[in-house]
């Protein structure tokens, strides 16, 4: 039995649509059904649009073409613009992506360039329309940032973050200039960056032109939607690499010299897309422009729209009623999860946007794990990589031998996400860390299947509970054959891992009697494991220096799965299928709207008549309904690529079976009753949210911002941070401010840590006995509390420090203290900061001086805040310190949980002679793991109010998630 998911992605369930900076569109804005985009200009005369009514008349009332009204960027700067936004308020319509941003390009005397809207025009936006504006344009950046930034790094870096670092650099003016409220239209497959960010509200992609292939750029776009909360988008250009489209007029010029009706995209490409975008469920369709003719063309400024629609706009307007008389094809069946490390910044091998081939961040050559991942491509959408680079248009839509059935998630998804799936294939060059490993186990033994390499086994300490009892060396295999399902297959050379597998495992397919697959089943699902580094033969299959990426012509597969190994991913893959349509070169969806319920799309993406069958993998058929698509006729000019128009149009316009055939450049969608349908239809996910009110130290943070952005996992387990006041001292505040806007952003909180400072000499003092050096640190921390403004932190952490050596009495050494802290309380209550003060043990005791004072125990410090007497001075529990002076905590909780306002986590060393060493060590593995586990538990499940602050210092994530694992309520 299968397990399906047929529920569609809610925005405000993720526990990030609180916390993002702009707000997700949900499907509620969208009036719960499939809006349509157009309309990309009006007409400016002396700077007013003088056109409104009547362009927005056409569009929407007299032949609907959509509610989406998408215009260029010239139409913000308009002296009237605020008649636009009336007019689209009162009559309920959205606008959506003002587009025309070119990074670096004077707008002066021409369309394009850089440009920041005006701060009152993106308030009268908001202010006006609420959720109807749909956002800023981030458009076809990510293909810039590979043309024309990537190159321009100093050094090119073959390290990940690096190059994720460098990528959000190039984005950061954008955001700023866009006001930080962007939907993203890419050009690449870089949509799960810009969905993490936070100031994005919609992901999705311009299609056809000269861009990548559809079906895989879907399945990354919906994997960046589930992963991070985000609702996609459908858009199909009338451009290609040779010219565009046009109804009104033909001829040569410019760049794309070719346009015409025969130039550009397809019609039936255009409409192919339009229809699988909406089977793709995606939340807004439509087309780039072409929709009416029009009169007085000059080149491509366009003159007066005239009232007829072009074939463009008469496939838009029929796509338009098709979806008011079937507004759910259910949701699509994407059983599959492709799981790639976060830093992988893979991209198709070839693209529009550069002459070189298998690069990575535009500037990294491929390795194995991408050309591992390129292989897995090619078996699932044959031929994708030729999008773009074909007068046919071969390679913008594929056949799906396995269905149009995979989603692309990056490591740092939630668990509960994968629940969603019912096979997960781990690809690329990925270091699997527990918490990735504590997904996949939560997975398998919920009931999943995975599949992964011995590569992905490196580092792992169970590897018994993968089935692998040892790892032997690694040889080189000439000449053998491998056998799997008593078939047997021919290879060229690989690489084999040798293992000993454990008693459970079972050998699913050998070569030289060596295990090449192992499979272990755990919990309710199972796990396979490839003995090979990445499944893939070991030499490239052509010399080097010998690729010619030119138009009409393919480009090399240097690696390929092993056939061994092809045919068992097939399987897998195979597997997962509902539907079968007898034929792997057709492209086909599946959409499910319950156990008896579906919806199957067919694609013929060729130029002759293709056969199909429909039939269920498992349970029958009980009935077929066909949702008859508005017609297009296939003789229609510009339908088939000018190359292969006349033998497609032929083949088009003879007659066939069309309950056994498909006509070529032809989609078709029906709806099936199933009868003994073989799935389980899962209940819909609920999102954890693990972050409240816990916050992470970051230990000598040198760019807030960076640091934030390499702890990928943060905003799952954390919603605030720790930092030290060291940070905010040595910084100016330009460089906070520049870091303030970025860390407001986040929705983080931030407390800034003082103790460090605190030490009397030399750093910062708050007795008197040098006054100049009390008023001195007085004055510093004043300071500090300004650019903790900058920031946008307001809790400050302290605690007490030494007396003098001498000449200070402890009596004296107390009132100071008092002195001092009331008197920055004042100052930090000015500010609206809150200061915690901890206790904190002083051990190094010598006959030099007298360490009798208050904050060294609990009871002290709690004493001593109350003789303080303000509101914005409250009490931190130290666990680390509180153990170092003997106090035991559970007891101690019990005792003054009313008084906690936070609770500070980590652990001291004690060396074999008892003497205690204040080191902020991590729980896990410490001597007091045991002890502080219940502790945390405690106050985080009875006494949930209590803040908590993990404040160990960490050598990596591995080790903060080690001590999430044990705080974490079960």
């Amino acid at each position: 039995m299968r397990r399906v998911y047929p529920h569609l992605m809610r925005p405000q369930d993720y526990p990030e649509y609180s916390r993002r900076w702009a707000k997700a569109t949900t499907r509620e804005t969208l009036e719960n059904t499939t809006q349509f985009a157009a309309l990309r200009s009006f007409t400016l005369e002396d700077n007013k649009l003088v056109d409104i009514d009547e362009k927005l008349d056409l569009y929407t009332k007299q032949i609907e073409m959509g509610k989406v009204i998408w215009p260029f960027v010239s139409t913000l700067y308009a002296d009237n613009f605020h008649e636009l936004v009336a007019a689209i308020k009162e009559r309920e319509l959205y606008l959506f992506d003002f587009w025309g941003y070119v990074p670096g390009t004077n707008t002066a005397g021409q369309s394009w360039g850089q440009y920041r809207p005006p701060y009152r025009t993106l308030k009268l936006l908001h202010d006006e329309l609420g959720d109807r504006f749909l956002g800023m344009d981030n458009g076809e950046q990510d293909g810039r940032y590979i043309g024309a930034y990537a190159h321009m790094m100093y050094p090119d870096s073959q390290d990940g973050k690096s190059q994720y670092l460098n990528f959000y650099d190039f984005f950061a003016q954008l955001t700023d200039d866009m006001g930080h409220y962007i939907t993203v239209l890419c050009s690449l497959n870089y949509g799960h960056y810009f969905a993490k960010m936070g100031d994005h509200i919609m992901v999705g992609a311009e299609t056809a032109q000269a861009l990548p292939n559809n079906n895989l750029w879907y399945a990354y776009l919906r994997g960046a939607g589930k992963q991070y909360g985000l609702l996609w988008f459908g858009n199909a250009s009338v451009w290609n690499r040779f010219g565009w489209k046009s109804y009104t007029e033909s001829g040569q010029f410019g760049t794309y010299n070719e346009h015409g009706p025969e130039s550009g995209t397809s019609l039936g490409l255009l409409r192919r897309l339009m229809y699988t975008q909406y089977m793709y469920n995606c939340a807004i369709l439509g087309y780039e422009s072409g929709w009416f003719y029009s009169e007085g063309l000059e080149g491509d400024n366009e003159k007066k729209e005239l009232a007829k629609p072009t074939p463009i706009g008469e496939v838009q307007r029929g796509c338009v009623q098709f979806v008011k008389d079937h507004p759910f094809p259910g949701v699509l069946h994407t059983p599959t999860a492709v799981l790639l490390g976060f830093y992988n910044g893979w991209t198709f091998p070839r693209h529009l946007y550069t002459d070189s081939v298998y690069k990575t961040w535009g500037n990294k050559p491929y390795d194995a794990g991408d050309h591992q991942i390129h292989a897995l491509y090619t078996m699932i959408y044959p031929g994708y990589e030729n999008a773009g680079f074909y007068h046919d248009e071969r390679g913008f839509l594929t056949g799906t031998p396995f269905g149009d059935s995979i989603d692309v998630l990056f490591n740092d998804v939630r668990p509960e996400i994968l629940d969603q799936y019912s096979l997960i294939i781990i690809a690329g060059n990925q270091k699997l860390d527990i918490e990735v490993l504590d997904k996949l186990k939560r997975f398998a033994e919920g009931g999943g299947h995975a599949v992964l390499t011995a590569t992905h086994l490196a580092g792992i300490e169970d590897l018994a509970w993968f089935g692998i009892a040892e790892v032997g060396e690694t040889i080189r295999v000439e000449n053998a054959s491998t056998e799997l399902g008593g078939k047997q297959y021919d290879e060229i050379p690989f690489d084999l891992v040798s293992f000993r597998l454990t008693a459970d495992a079972e050998v699913k397919a050998t070569v030289l009697e060596e295990p090449l697959i192992a499979g272990v089943e755990r919990g309710k699902g199972h796990i396979d494991i490839i003995a090979s580094p990445y499944g893939l033969h070991a030499d490239p299959v052509i010399v080097q220096n010998a690729v010619k990426n030119e138009a009409d012509s393919d480009i090399p597969l240097y690696f390929d799965f092993l056939k061994c190994i092809k045919a068992f991913l097939g399987s897998c893959l195979s597997e997962q299928s509902i539907v079968r349509t007898g034929n792997n070169d057709l492209q086909h969806t599946t959409n499910v709207v319950d156990e008896e319920s579906l919806v199957v799309s067919i694609a013929n993406n060729g130029t002759e008549w293709q056969p199909f069958s429909l039939s269920l993998k498992e349970g029958e058929i009980a009935g077929v309904e066909e949702w008859l698509l508005p017609k297009c006729p296939a003789d229609t000019p510009g339908y088939f690529p000018n190359v292969v128009k006349e033998k497609a149009t032929s083949n088009a316009t003879q007659k066939a079976d069309e309950k056994s055939a498909i006509a070529p450049g032809d989609i078709r969608i029906f709806s099936l009753r199933a009868k003994n349908l073989d799935v389980k239809i899962q209940s819909p996910v609920k999102l954890r949210d693990r972050a409240d009110d816990r916050y992470l130290s970051l230990w000598s943070v040198e760019n807030l911002r960076d640091r934030i952005l390499t702890t990928e996992r943060l905003g799952q387990h954390f919603d605030g941070i720790k930092i030290e006041a060291k940070y905010l001292l040595e910084a100016d505040s330009k460089f906070l401010a520049a870091e303030g806007e970025f860390f407001r952003r986040t929705k983080l909180h931030g407390i800034v840590d003082f103790v460090g400072l605190l030490n009397y000499y030399p750093k910062l003092t708050l007795i008197e006995n040098l006054e100049y050096r009390q008023r001195d640190s007085i004055q510093a921390i004043a300071e500090i509390f300004n650019k903790m403004r900058l920031l946008g932190m307001d809790k400050a952490l302290f605690a007490l420090h030494r007396n003098s050596e001498n000449s200070y009495t402890l009596d004296q050494a107390k009132q100071s203290f008092l002195n001092s802290y009331t008197e920055l309380a004042d100052i930090a209550l000015d500010q609206n900061i809150t200061l915690y003060i901890m206790s904190r043990p002083l051990v190094a005791r010598t006959i030099l001086w007298n360490l009798e004072l208050p904050g060294v125990t609990t009871n002290t410090t709690l004493e001593f805040i109350n003789t303080i007497d303000r509101e914005n001075v409250k009490f931190c529990l130290d666990t680390s310190h509180a153990l170092m002076v003997g106090e035991k905590l559970l007891p101690l909780l019990e005792e003054i949980k009313d008084k906690i306002s936070l609770l500070s986590v980590s652990a001291p060393l004690r060396d074999p002679y008892g003497q205690w060493y204040n080191i902020h060590g991590p729980l896990s593995g410490s001597e007091w793991e045991t002890e502080m586990t219940p502790l945390v538990q405690l106050a985080r499940g009875r006494y949930a109010d209590i803040p908590i602050c993990l404040n160990a210092v960490y050598q990596d994530w591995e080790a903060v998630y080690r001590d999430i694992r044990l705080i974490s309520a079960q």
